[in-house]
């Protein structure tokens, strides 16, 4: 396989050659691939999880349990003043 890189990257994978772990572009390269698997398999867990909640949120409305938008944004606005004042 042959890879064309542009030269910013080009000149990033060889500084990672001549001062890093890595001892070949092949292994720079590997290891992006792999870094860059493992973010994909993250986002897509966090991404199936909010499915999740805002399936279990739609059956919570159709069971009438849903709160007024108004006390949702007001206690929104009171989460964040707190967390402003007191950091995350």
């Amino acid at each position: 396989m042959t890879v064309e890189l542009s030269p910013e990257l080009e000149a990033l994978v060889k500084q990672k050659v001549t001062s890093g772990p890595y001892h070949t572009t092949q292994q720079v390269l590997e290891e992006a691939l792999r870094a860059l698997d493992e973010r994909d398999r993250a986002q897509a867990t966090e991404f199936d999880g909010l499915c999740q909640q805002v399936s279990v949120g739609l059956e919570q409305l159709r069971r009438g349990e849903g709160l007024p938008g108004d006390e949702v944004f007001e206690r929104l606005r009171e989460k964040s003043r707190l967390r402003r004042e007191t950091g995350p």
